[in-house]
């Protein structure tokens, strides 16, 4: 083994390797290189480097068999901080198609009738068929879903009786939605079957004669009455199934924009076409299991009392924001464009602004949850040893600024495509917004954790 001719630097042999930070000359790698005696050196010497390194220009110890010792080498690094914005908002996304604002929070037994059709529908998707929930607009005795063209009403109460009596006018006795299905618990649909029956011996159904018919006028529910209770209420398994059910799609999603991005990030870091798909595959799985894990705590905690209390705050702040846009008139259009793309309907004044601070609010709380998992990992690294102190402050500030970045620039490009193309104009500018607004402020973070050097 060659060494510099550096002073305080010793010539050694393979088996009694030079003190830590002697140079040596490598034969590998054709140019000298700091070697180390053991790994733990390598890692020590790597941790204070990196705590004035970018994320982009990390080191890592590696094992040279030519020198049969520890260098360090520049790292490629794959980092979803800037990711962490837009997971949230998909994530949000996913939160917002249900009505947790109609769950029962734990207090009462109501609000699981919401949880049913929720639940149901999303089920329906999983077994492929098309469903369109329609029940949102409150409609009187309008359907709740229409799955592959037939109209679904769904009743979720404790008993078979009381569930097939709830779909019949108090007054008349008459069956109130002659057009649509009736939807019950699986574990009432027998009995449901049999009373539907008897009330349509008994005339109630119009249009229809045929007891027989009772089948195909009860819908069998994927789900029983008390799993619909649970799904309405927080830290059981049964609403953590849904929930995880639910946020699939997000998580998928957010994974294949991680996936993509890296594999861009590594070719540009000289990667080979093989260690560039390797690495966006793990980058993929850890964003998808990042988001998967923030939005299913983020529906967790919307449940509790907790959660509608902070919920209830920041929507009050968001209003004020949203009003005070809304006193010009560029504000207002923006205002109301931004809502009926949001919404895929037409909405001005207070409708808008109702829908884009509860939006808002939620998107807050599935951000913090997103930036909240990001962290936890650094922080075990942290009291670990493995990074120090700087370095955590380094990854927690970029972390929290792509969360705010990216949820920031995703509003503002939901903003923008919406005044163009409502709707897809909403979709394609806050995914180009938030993935723009993410990367920038958590590079630009980033930048300013580098030593300046004289």
């Amino acid at each position: 083994m060659k060494t510099s001719n550096n002073t305080n630097r010793t010539t050694t042999s393979n088996s009694n390797l030079v003190t830590l930070g002697d140079v040596t000359y490598c034969e590998r790698q054709n140019k000298a290189k700091t070697i180390f005696h053991t790994k733990e050196e390598a890692e020590s010497k790597a941790r204070f480097e990196n705590s004035t390194r970018s994320q982009d220009r990390q080191l890592a110890p590696y094992y040279c068999k030519s020198c049969g010792g520890w260098h360090l080498g520049a790292r490629r690094h794959y980092n979803d901080s800037g990711l962490l914005g837009t997971s949230a908002i998909l994530s949000s996304k996913a939160t917002e198609s249900t009505q947790w604002r109609q769950y029962n929070c734990g207090e009462r037994q109501t609000g699981h009738g919401y949880a049913a059709e929720d639940a149901n529908a999303l089920a329906d998707r999983y077994h492929g068929h098309k469903v369109v929930k329609t029940g949102y607009d409150n409609t009187s005795d309008g359907p709740d879903r229409i799955v592959d063209g037939v109209k679904v009403q769904t009743k979720y109460c404790q008993s078979a009786r009381a569930t097939v009596n709830s779909a019949f006018d108090k007054a008349t006795g008459k069956y109130r939605y002659p057009d649509q299905q009736l939807e019950v618990p699986k574990d009432q649909y027998d009995e449901a079957v049999k009373m539907m029956e008897e009330k349509i011996r008994d005339g109630k159904v119009e249009g229809v004669s045929d007891p027989s018919q009772a089948k195909n006028l009860v819908r069998k529910g994927h789900y029983t009455y008390d799993q619909a209770v649970k799904i309405a209420k927080a830290g059981n398994w049964e609403s953590i199934k849904f929930d995880i059910r639910n946020q699939a799609g997000a998580s998928v999603t957010a994974g294949a924009i991680s996936a993509v991005t890296t594999f861009v990030s590594a070719k540009s870091q000289g990667a080979t076409n093989g260690e560039a798909l390797k690495a966006s595959g793990i980058q993929a799985g850890k964003t998808a299991t990042k988001t998967m894990i923030a939005g299913v705590a983020t529906q967790q905690f919307l449940r509790t009392s907790a959660g509608r209390a902070t919920t209830a705050v920041l929507q009050k702040s968001a209003n004020k924001v949203i009003d005070a846009a809304m006193r010009s008139g560029v504000g207002r259009k923006v205002i109301e464009k931004t809502a009926e793309g949001v919404g895929k309907r037409a909405l001005t004044g207070a409708a808008a602004r109702n829908l884009l601070s509860r939006t808002a609010s939620t998107n807050v709380i599935t951000a913090t949850a997103a930036f909240t998992v990001s962290v936890i990992p650094d922080t075990v690294r942290l009291c670990s040893g493995k990074i120090s102190g700087k370095e955590f402050g380094k990854r927690t500030a970029c972390n929290g600024a792509g969360a705010v970045g990216g949820t920031g620039g995703a509003w503002a490009g939901a903003a923008i495509g919406s005044c163009i193309c409502p709707g897809i104009g909403t979709a394609i500018g806050g995914f180009i917004g938030g993935v723009v607004g993410g990367v920038s402020a958590s590079a630009g973070v980033s930048k300013l954790f580098v030593r300046k050097k004289s």
